[in-house]
């Protein structure tokens, strides 16, 4: 697994991102931009896990396997397993989104889109204690 070390100060400006993200998933939405949504919700989860990673251990994941953050992310032991479990669960799910939502040849609809931001969402709730 590559990562990166980065001052845990850096943090934030990942949470940054994350929120961001979050926020144009929700005016993609808005304008049925279905596709458009279910992606900024897929970086939102990205960005939302390296900004635990770099608050937590200085350093995130530069390796294109997206399965390597979630095991970094479980090696902060600081974070109850329960809660490194949960945060995983949304990530993952987002993830499995990401191939078809920005490259498969179909586009996606608005329950699809709905999921994701919700996913996301909760993700949120959840990460968001880890990061501040």
């Amino acid at each position: 697994m590559r990562t990166r070390k980065v001052a845990p100060a850096k943090a934030r400006i990942h949470w940054e991102k994350a929120t961001r993200f979050c926020v144009a998933a929700q005016a993609a939405a808005q304008q049925e931009a279905w596709d458009a949504a279910v992606s900024s919700a897929i970086h939102a989860a990205i960005s939302m896990v390296d900004a635990i990673c770099v608050r937590h251990l200085g350093e995130r994941v530069s390796s294109d396997n997206h399965d390597d953050a979630v095991t970094l992310l479980f090696s902060i032991e600081r974070i109850p397993r329960e809660e490194r479990e949960q945060i995983a669960k949304h990530y993952r799910g987002l993830i499995a989104l990401k191939h078809w939502a920005e490259y498969d040849d179909r586009l996606c609809t608005r329950a699809e889109s709905s999921r994701a931001l919700q996913a996301a969402a909760r993700m949120s709730a959840k990460a968001r204690a880890w990061v501040e």
